[in-house]
């Protein structure tokens, strides 16, 4: 490890514990509220561990924003299993702690367990927020696209008929209606309202009201505003989802360097080797056994453990 990660990992260690002890100091403005001690209490430490959560998330982002994806990590273990992997391996490590600095672990990279996975947590929170947000944003355009095209095609036909007799709109229409992406249908509204605001007399001839038009503005500009929107959601749902990536992979590592040291220090001591292990990966693999391939194993008294995430 750098001695540019060794720096980072000793100040998030030490911030972890600076934010510890402020959460834990009693809130004078949730004290004088309606609520209960118990919970103001309640929620001044829920309080207190999302801002910890946002302060490791922002400590911890320039180091994993170095990572490239290219590096990422694509041996999937679910976040949740992970971020309480870590925090079990922290706890596992402690009682060991001699045995694996003698063996050159660098122990920050245990204390900062408990605070990079709870930069993991905020990172998903943050991604799964912004996904939620976008699936809603994507529910509003459909509903407000689907519209507009149905206003478009009745649009059309009206002119169409309006313009009968006048073969270059009938052409400009033909133009805009051989239109298709998402874009030409933002323009082709918009289109089709200064056309029929050029042509208002042959509309009202044949009973179009001109509050179509108006509809058509409406719509072009409502459009325009949830693509922008899109745009701007989807770039940053990308990074979220990259960030939550580099924070996950970055997790990974440090656990990864933690459990090699301990199974290479317990390799004759079953009983602590057990903690080094990945059960994650270990469970996948007993589940997919053939059943006639399985062991009665009901009788034994069981001594060890149950292995980590």
């Amino acid at each position: 490890m750098s001695n540019k990660t060794n720096t980072t990992v000793m100040k998030m260690v030490e911030a972890d514990r600076s934010s510890n002890k402020l959460d834990s100091v009693p809130n004078s403005s949730s004290e004088s509220s309606s609520a209960s001690p118990a919970e103001s209490d309640a929620s001044s430490q829920r309080d207190g561990v999302s801002s910890a959560h946002a302060r490791a998330l922002k400590e911890i982002t320039p180091l994993v924003c170095e990572i490239p994806e290219s590096e990422l990590n694509s041996r999937y273990i679910p976040v949740h299993t992970l971020i309480q992997g870590a925090l079990t391996l922290r706890t596992w490590c402690e009682p060991d702690r001699i045995l694996l600095e003698n063996a050159g672990l660098n122990w920050g990279l245990v204390e900062q367990l408990p605070t990079v996975a709870g930069a993991l947590k905020e990172a998903q929170s943050k991604w799964g927020n912004g996904r939620f947000e976008r699936e809603e944003e994507e529910r509003n355009w459909s509903r407000v696209s689907k519209k507009a095209i149905r206003v478009r095609r009745e649009t059309m036909h009206n002119m169409r008929y309006a313009f009968s007799d006048d073969a270059e709109l009938l052409e400009t229409l033909t133009h805009i209606g051989n239109r298709s992406s998402t874009d030409d249908l933002i323009q082709d509204i918009n289109d089709l309202y200064v056309l029929g605001m050029e042509h208002q007399e042959s509309l009202l001839k044949v009973g179009v009201s001109m509050d179509k038009l108006v509809l058509l503005a409406n719509l072009s500009e409502e459009l325009g505003q949830l693509k922008a929107m899109a745009v701007v959601k989807g770039s940053t749902m990308r990074a979220s989802k990259l960030l939550r990536d580099q924070v996950y992979t970055y997790l990974r590592q440090n656990m990864d360097v933690i459990r090699k040291c301990g199974q290479f220090v317990f390799w004759q001591n079953q009983s602590r080797l057990a903690g080094y292990s990945i059960a994650y990966f270990n469970k996948k693999r007993k589940n997919t056994r053939p059943k006639n391939n399985q062991t009665e194993v009901s009788t034994q008294t069981v001594t060890n453990p149950p292995q980590l995430p």
